[in-house]
């Protein structure tokens, strides 16, 4: 068996996520742990990537 390989976690692949989870419940409803969820990923690991909750937002204006 086979293990299924997933998209390396990227900043990009990050906001793009967020902004998926903002358009499916509004932009309230997104928080790391919820889009660490959405990614398969521990939450803490998309601190990588984006520097806290306020950073991720105003990464997705600037996508």
């Amino acid at each position: 068996m086979g293990t299924k390989r997933r998209a390396p976690l990227t900043r990009d692949r990050v906001l793009e996520t967020a902004i998926r989870l903002a358009d499916e419940g509004g932009i309230e409803s997104v928080s790391m742990r919820k889009l660490g969820r959405a990614l398969g990923v521990e939450a803490m690991s998309l601190y990588n990537h984006v520097a806290n909750k306020d950073d991720m937002l105003d990464g997705i204006v600037d996508l």
